[in-house]
C-alpha cells in the first residue's frame, strides 16, 4: 500500500510539473521585454541629400540605342544552310516541306501555309550553332 501512495504521489508530482512547465509563462514578463506598453515607432533621420544622376562609363556613351523601327530584314544574309523536309513520325509528319520564312511588314514573323513548315531565315539553321527557329499547323478532326 506504501509503495502504491509513492507512486501515486510520483506521478501527481510529474504532472503538476509538467502542467507548470506548459501553462506557465517562463517569466514576469519584465526581464524579457515585455509590457503593457506598445513598442515606439523606430525613426529614421531625414535625408540630407539629394540622389543625383548615375555617373556614365564611356561605354555607355558610345553605345546607340536600338531603333527598331530601322531593321530591314533584307540586310541580313539568310542562312547558307538549306533545310528541305522535316519528319516528325510521332504525329505523322513525314517528309514535310521547309520553306524559308522571314518577317511580316508589321514585324510578326511570316506564318507558313498548313501544308508546309516555316523556318525562320534570319535566324541559325538546323544543325548550326543557335536556336534554329521553325514554325508549322497540325490539322486535327476530333
Amino acid at each position: 500500500m506504501e509503495r502504491r501512495r509513492s507512486v501515486t504521489a510520483v506521478a501527481a508530482l510529474l504532472l503538476l510539473l509538467v502542467g507548470v512547465a506548459c501553462g506557465a509563462p517562463a517569466g514576469d514578463g519584465a526581464s524579457d521585454g515585455e509590457t503593457d506598453e506598445p513598442a515606439a515607432a523606430p525613426t529614421t533621420a531625414p535625408a540630407t541629400t539629394v540622389p543625383g544622376p548615375r555617373p556614365t562609363s564611356d561605354l555607355a556613351d558610345r553605345v546607340e540605342p536600338l531603333d527598331s523601327a530601322r531593321y530591314d530584314p533584307a540586310e541580313h544574309e539568310a542562312a547558307t544552310r538549306t533545310v528541305t523536309g522535316l519528319s516528325l513520325p510521332v504525329i505523322g509528319v513525314d517528309g514535310a516541306p521547309v520553306e524559308p520564312v522571314g518577317v511580316e511588314p508589321n514585324g510578326e514573323m511570316e506564318i507558313p501555309p498548313a501544308e508546309e513548315v516555316g523556318w525562320y531565315r534570319f535566324g541559325a539553321a538546323p544543325g548550326e550553332s543557335g536556336s534554329a527557329v521553325l514554325a508549322a499547323h497540325i490539322a486535327y478532326d476530333g
